[in-house]
């Protein structure tokens, strides 16, 4: 429909042109040019990966509610097609600083039950080894762009 309206408004446009500088309008269908080949570029791209960046496979459930459901995601991330769409995932995630963003990507991967049985060495307190989770290795890579 867009692109029907567009062609309907070329023959004012063409009218109109007449008053509108040559080198004006050289600048302009330069940059739509430039613009018509960064499009096809990226919809080339996104055709050669088969999926949209961001979007989430169905089989990676989140969040992770407790210590069964980690343990069928962790074996689902040693597969590299898996690893790599959650890290794509998370590159979505914003916020104002790495602190932030950290927070938000943890707040995504884990009830707050289950991330109260974790720290990071799992030394203290009777908790579990978070510095060991494939999991950990998915988030660390969000980082390395």
């Amino acid at each position: 429909m867009f692109c029907a309206d567009t062609q309907q408004a070329q023959p004012n446009i063409a009218q109109e042109t007449n008053s509108i500088p040559e080198s004006y309008q050289a600048k302009v269908l330069s940059l739509l040019s430039c613009i018509k080949t960064q499009n096809d570029q990226i919809i080339s791209l996104l055709k050669h990966t088969g999926t949209l960046k961001g979007t989430l496979k169905p089989e990676l459930k989140f969040p992770i509610q407790n210590a069964d459901e980690l343990n069928t995601i962790e074996p689902l991330l040693e597969k590299k097609e898996n690893y790599d769409n959650l890290v794509s995932y998370m590159r979505t995630f914003g916020g104002r600083d790495i602190s932030s963003k950290v927070s938000r990507i943890m707040k995504f991967c884990f009830t707050d039950q289950l991330a109260e049985q974790y720290n990071f060495y799992g030394k203290r307190s009777n908790k579990k080894p978070f510095c060991k989770l494939r999991l950990r290795e998915c988030i660390v890579g969000k980082f390395n762009i």
